[in-house]
């Protein structure tokens, strides 16, 4: 999935959280992991007052070059990464809808890629 298409389900999923008039939708951006190569969006759905359900997606990319303390030849590699973020929250004691402490549990499913060129076969990163 390259960025063109996270963006655009970014954009989708955007659309579809604020299409939602009678419930109350909590919508979260974290730019400021753009910062370190990453970048985490999501919406939190309250299903009723003590029950709501958050859906995360993120993108993360890393690139690093450098030389091989072993053999001393130059190396590269790529990182990307596609998390992707189910909660469901259970909150104790609401007052206006789902807010205040809560439990949750959560389920995440990562498609990773990472690509090395160069260096020895024991490299570390």
């Amino acid at each position: 999935m390259n960025f063109k298409s996270l963006f655009s389900l970014t954009a989708f999923l955007a659309i579809l959280a604020t299409q939602t008039t009678k419930a109350q939708v909590d919508v979260t951006a974290q730019p400021l992991g753009l910062l370190f190569g990453t970048f985490n969006f999501g919406a939190d759905f309250a299903i009723s007052e003590s029950f709501s359900v958050e859906g995360i997606i993120g993108f993360t990319s890393r690139s690093d070059s450098g030389t091989d303390s072993d053999t001393g030849e130059p190396y590269d590699y790529d990182y990307t990464g596609i998390p992707v973020t189910v909660m469901g929250k259970y909150y104790l004691k609401p007052r206006r809808g789902a807010d205040r402490f809560y439990l949750s549990g959560f389920l995440r499913y990562i498609n990773r890629s990472a690509e090395f060129t160069g260096g020895s076969d024991n490299a570390d990163f």
